[in-house]
């Protein structure tokens, strides 16, 4: 594949997912890195108070995870921002990375909406 064809399906992937996360509620907008901002997230989603959600999105045949995580890790960022990576190989398998601290805020999130307390699962 070109560079350019390449480019183009990555900036198709980066739109939907920011077009997704829009219908599910979030602000999300994609970055545009050729305007000079080579550093910046691909996708960013604005969260509550001052804190956002920087997002690596590779669509590649075959993602090389490491270099997209460290890419995402290397983003400037304020304080309270959080990153993680989206990735799609060409057999459509969408993956999501988060780091520690981003994974930790979804598991709570999740316990709040679905978990069980450990008293109900020992019954």
């Amino acid at each position: 594949m070109s560079g350019r064809s390449a480019r183009a399906k990555g900036a198709r992937f980066e739109r939907k997912l920011a077009h997704r996360l829009q219908l599910m509620g979030f602000k999300a907008k994609r970055c545009l890195q050729f305007r000079g901002d080579m550093d910046g997230p691909d996708v960013l989603v604005e969260l509550a108070g001052s804190r956002r959600l920087l997002i690596e999105c590779k669509h590649q045949k075959k993602v090389r995870w490491r270099g997209a995580y460290e890419q995402a890790q290397a983003y400037p960022r304020l304080r309270g921002d959080m990153f993680a990576v989206c990735a799609k190989d060409d057999r459509n398998n969408e993956v999501w990375i988060l780091p520690p601290d981003l994974m930790q805020v979804f598991l709570e999130l999740l316990r709040e909406k679905h978990g069980n307390t450990e008293e109900e699962t020992n019954d």
